[in-house]
C-alpha cells in the first residue's frame, strides 16, 4: 500500500497515487498539512472520476467520509479507503462479462469520436473518461460508465460542472458521439462565467478553495491584509453583480464596504468581475505577480494551523483546538498579556462560524475572525475562537454571539455560532447583496440625474 501513494513535493504534504482493491486501481490525490505522520485534510481529498461514479452510485460517500475522518495519518486514510472500497466491490452485483459485440461496438464507437478524445479505460473496457475542449480551449474530462447491455441502456456520466449533465438517449441508437455532443453543448452556457473564474485565478491570491474544479463557482479572494472578500458568481449571468461577503477585521472591512456600496451603481457587465470590484473597492485586488500568498494567509492564532483540520472541528468543540487554546493561554501569561488600543466590540465583518453540529463546513476552513486591536490583528478560525471563548469564565452568550477577550491582547472581542448547526443570516455576518444595492444605485443615479 505504502508504494501506491507517493509525496508529489519535498516538504511532504500533498500525496497522490493509487488505491488498490479487488485487482483494480483508481487514481488519487490528498493533501496533508502537517506532513505524512500528520492529519490528511479530508477536503482536499480528490480521486478520479470512475471511483467517485462508483462511490456516488453505491451511496456510500457519506459513509467514507466519516470513517475516513477518524484516520490519523495517511497509511492510515489509505487503509480505511482500501477497506470501503473493496466492501463497495464485493458488494456489487456480480454480471456476466459483455458480449464480443460490446467490444466491437466500443472500439467503433471511440474511432467515430476519434482517439484523441480518450484519456483512459478501464482493464475491463467498462469505463471510459473522454476529453473536449471549450471555445477558449479550457480542457474538460468526464467519465463514462458502461452497463453491459449498452446501448440498449444508458451509460452513467460523471461531470465537473457547476449542473448535472441530463443525458439524452435513445436505446441502441445513441453512442459515444452523442455523449461527446451533448457534453460539448453543456460547456458552452458555461464559458463566460469560467472566463471570470480564471480571470480571478490568474490575477488574485485565492484563498479558497485550495484547487477549485469547473463546478465551484465561487472565490474567496484576499484584498488586504487580515481582510478577504468571498464572492459568489450566478453561472448563468456571470457579468451580473455576484453575491459579496466581506471577512476579516471591521476596522478592516468597514470602509472597503463603505467604498463597494458607494460606487456599486457604476458596475460595468462588458467587464470582468476582478475589474468592477476593483473599481467598487477603488483599490487593486494583491496580485500573484508582485506579492507572495504569504502575506494573506496568517495562521490561527488558536491552533496555529491555517486550515481547520478535521478533528479541530469535529464533536462538541475538538479536543485538539481546546489543547491548543490551553497553550496559546499558557504562552499569553507567560509573555504578560498583549499590546492594547482601539479594541472594538463587534460582529466583525462576516465570521461565520459552524457552531455545534457543522463540522462538515468547518473542516478546511481559514482563519477569518481577526481581532479588531490595530496592534494586534491576530487571525483565528471561529470554531476554535468559540471553542476558547467557551473556556473563559468572563465570556457572555446573547443570542447567536458569544463575547469575550482576545487570547492574545485582551481586547474584546466575538463570534457567532449556530447552536443548532445551521448557517447564520448572512444579512448580520456583512453580506451584500449585490444585486439589490446595485437596484438602490441606479435609483440615486436617475434622481441625480432628474
Amino acid at each position: 500500500m505504502a508504494d501506491l501513494i507517493l509525496p508529489l513535493d519535498p516538504s511532504q504534504r500533498h500525496f497522490g497515487g493509487y488505491v488498490e482493491a479487488m485487482g483494480r486501481q483508481y487514481r488519487v490525490s490528498m493533501a496533508c498539512p502537517q506532513g505524512r505522520r500528520g492529519i490528511v485534510d479530508l477536503a482536499s481529498f480528490r480521486c478520479d472520476p470512475e471511483l467517485s461514479a462508483l462511490l456516488e452510485a453505491r451511496g456510500v460517500w457519506d459513509t467514507l467520509r466519516a470513517r475516513l475522518a477518524q484516520t490519523e495519518d495517511v497509511e492510515g486514510f489509505m487503509a480505511e479507503l482500501t477497506d470501503v472500497l473493496e466492501k463497495v466491490l464485493r458488494s456489487c452485483p456480480k454480471q456476466d462479462p459483455p458480449p464480443a459485440e460490446f467490444y466491437s461496438r466500443l472500439v467503433s464507437e471511440i474511432d467515430a469520436v476519434g482517439w484523441s478524445h480518450l484519456v483512459s479505460m478501464d482493464s475491463l473496457l467498462t469505463s471510459v473518461q473522454l476529453r473536449e475542449r471549450d471555445a477558449a480551449g479550457r480542457e474538460h474530462v468526464f467519465a463514462i460508465s458502461l452497463p453491459s447491455n449498452y446501448p440498449h441502456s444508458p451509460p452513467i456520466c460523471s461531470v465537473d460542472l457547476p449542473t448535472h449533465l441530463n443525458l439524452r438517449w435513445s436505446p441502441g441508437q445513441s453512442s459515444l458521439a452523442t455523449v461527446l455532443e451533448q457534453f460539448r453543448e453543456a460547456l458552452t452556457p458555461f464559458h463566460e462565467l469560467w472566463n471570470v473564474l480564471d480571470d480571478l485565478d490568474k490575477h488574485t491570491w485565492v484563498l479558497e478553495p485550495e484547487k477549485p474544479s469547473r463546478s465551484t463557482t465561487h472565490r474567496r479572494v484576499a484584498v488586504a491584509r487580515h481582510c478577504s472578500v468571498m464572492l459568489k458568481i450566478d453561472p448563468r449571468a456571470p457579468g451580473d453583480v455576484p453575491e459579496v461577503r466581506f471577512l476579516g477585521s471591521q476596522a478592516v472591512i468597514g470602509p472597503l464596504r463603505e467604498a463597494y456600496e458607494r460606487n456599486l451603481f457604476r458596475w460595468n457587465h462588458s467587464l470582468l468581475v476582478r475589474a468592477n470590484l476593483e473599481a467598487a473597492l477603488e483599490l487593486k485586488l494583491p496580485s500573484p505577480a508582485t506579492t507572495a500568498k504569504a502575506d494573506y494567509s496568517a495562521d490561527c492564532g488558536i491552533c496555529y494551523a491555517y486550515r481547520l483540520q478535521r478533528d479541530d472541528a469535529a464533536g462538541d468543540g475538538g479536543a485538539a483546538a481546546a489543547a491548543a487554546a490551553a497553550a496559546a493561554a499558557a504562552a499569553v501569561g507567560a509573555a504578560g498579556g498583549g499590546g492594547g488600543g482601539g479594541g472594538t466590540r463587534g460582529r466583525g465583518g462576516g465570521d461565520e462560524s459552524g457552531g455545534r453540529g457543522a463540522a462538515a463546513e468547518d473542516a478546511g476552513a481559514i482563519p477569518d475572525r481577526v481581532c479588531d486591536n490595530a496592534k494586534c490583528r491576530r487571525p483565528y478560525h471561529p470554531k476554535c475562537l468559540f471553542v476558547w471563548l467557551q473556556g473563559l469564565p468572563t465570556s457572555r452568550v446573547s443570542f447567536d454571539t458569544i463575547f469575550g477577550q482576545c487570547p492574545y491582547c485582551s481586547d474584546p472581542i466575538s463570534v457567532k455560532f449556530a447552536p443548532n448547526g445551521q448557517k447564520e443570516g448572512r444579512d448580520e455576518l456583512g453580506l451584500v447583496d449585490g444585486r439589490r444595492q446595485h437596484t438602490h444605485g441606479r435609483m440615486r443615479t436617475a434622481r441625480k440625474t432628474a
